[in-house]
């Protein structure tokens, strides 16, 4: 008779069961669900420090891009510098010596030996509301030169003078009175001149030797410089009888077709100064020779 009051506990318990173990069966769902969204929150934060990091490296190497752009840039100018200051150079030397093997005479129409320019008589310096453009377009012409550089010996390209057009004069103050014999222009080859080639090269010109008075002019010959030929060309005056001069003068007749101006190297100026005339006359006489200090 005892036995149907213990049916109700017995169903009581299975209940319980049941709930448990579904409760068990729902807790796994649960803990995948949550672990799974864990491992996507992970996941997504790997994924974002991924790309920082990308970023970050990106933008390092392009900072180093940059340095090393600018390094190679500081290069290339000092390599062009370095290509610059031996072409200069090497030109130089050239031009030294072929004054060396070509020229065997005085020059006195050298600055360093009292020669000078006569302004008044001379003719303007080439100016264009460019001038400082034109100049500036090549490495060797950092300006333009004043007439003093034709008395200069150190020629190389662009260390000219310029005058407007293609007629001009120059007069030259000679260190005394001098027997001029023989006049020698010089201008660079077609091979290394600036601007067209030797086009603003002179062609047709005139030597005149110049009184005291600076009035009387006396032609002493005209010549034309080839610029096909040597850069260096002597021309022989005819000075008969020979006459000595304080300034000479050099017109430019034509130059070799540049429109706008005419480009002076360098102008030198031989023959005898008086003092070598009075020494030469006392040695033919065997009289004593007096050195003036």
């Amino acid at each position: 008779m005892e036995l149907p009051r213990d049916r109700p506990a017995q169903r009581q318990s299975k209940s319980l069961t049941t709930l448990v173990l579904q409760a068990l069966g729902f807790f796994p769902a649960v803990f995948g669900e949550v672990v799974g969204a864990f491992c996507r929150c992970g996941l997504a934060i790997l994924q974002c420090l991924h790309r920082c990091e990308y970023h970050e490296r990106v933008h390092s190497q392009g900072l180093q891009l940059q340095q090393l752009q600018a390094e190679l840039d500081k290069l290339h100018t000092d390599v062009s510098s370095i290509r610059a200051a031996n072409s200069e150079r090497v030109a130089q030397l050239v031009f030294q010596r072929l004054n060396e093997d070509f020229v065997q005479k005085p020059d006195y129409a050298l600055s360093s030996v009292g020669a000078s320019i006569d302004l008044d008589k001379t003719s303007h310096d080439y100016e264009d509301r460019d001038t400082a453009y034109f100049w500036n377009r090549f490495s060797f012409w950092n300006y333009a030169k004043p007439p003093t550089v034709i008395l200069e010996p150190d020629v190389f390209p662009g260390n000219c003078w310029a005058f407007q057009g293609a007629k001009g004069q120059v007069v030259i103050r000679l260190p005394g009175r001098v027997q001029l014999s023989d006049i020698t222009l010089q201008h660079p080859p077609p091979s290394v001149a600036h601007i067209g080639g030797a086009s603003s090269a002179p062609k047709d010109f005139a030597v005149y030797g110049l009184q005291g008075d600076d009035k009387t002019e006396i032609l002493l010959g005209k010549f034309t410089f080839d610029v096909e030929k040597s850069e260096i060309q002597t021309f022989h005056l005819k000075n008969e009888p020979p006459l000595a001069f304080p300034k000479v003068k050099i017109q430019i007749l034509s130059n070799w077709g540049h429109p706008r101006f005419t480009c002076l190297y360098r102008v030198r100026a031989h023959g005898l100064r008086s003092h070598d005339m009075q020494r030469e006359d006392s040695r033919t006489k065997g009289e004593p020779v007096t050195i003036p200090h």
